[in-house]
């Protein structure tokens, strides 16, 4: 798991923090890139703003080749390389 545990959602893009105070600077970046537009009325994307700690992420949990989805009884299909399944966990503790 990454060190960045903190997101910000801007205007055209994700970012990735370390810290709490980075992901809000940000916010508050992008936050004040739309009063600089907002001559005309706000951006639409103004809304969209926001900041926060990441608890959870998606992860692989599972791959099985042919072989192994014939042993576990899982369809395989002809166009599959593998079967995948994923999960949501926890960051908290999880080292990457």
């Amino acid at each position: 798991m990454s060190e960045e545990k903190y997101y910000c959602n801007g205007v055209d893009e994700i970012t990735y923090h370390k810290t709490a105070e980075e992901a809000k600077a940000k916010a508050e970046e992008e936050l004040q890139w739309c009063r600089d537009e907002a001559i005309d009325g706000w951006p639409d994307e103004t809304i969209w703003i926001h900041w926060g700690e990441i608890k959870q992420v998606v992860v692989e949990t599972r791959r099985l080749d042919k072989e192994g989805c014939e042993k576990e009884g899982i369809e395989f299909r002809d166009n599959w390389d593998c079967y995948v399944e994923y999960d949501l966990v926890d960051t908290e503790g999880r080292k990457g």
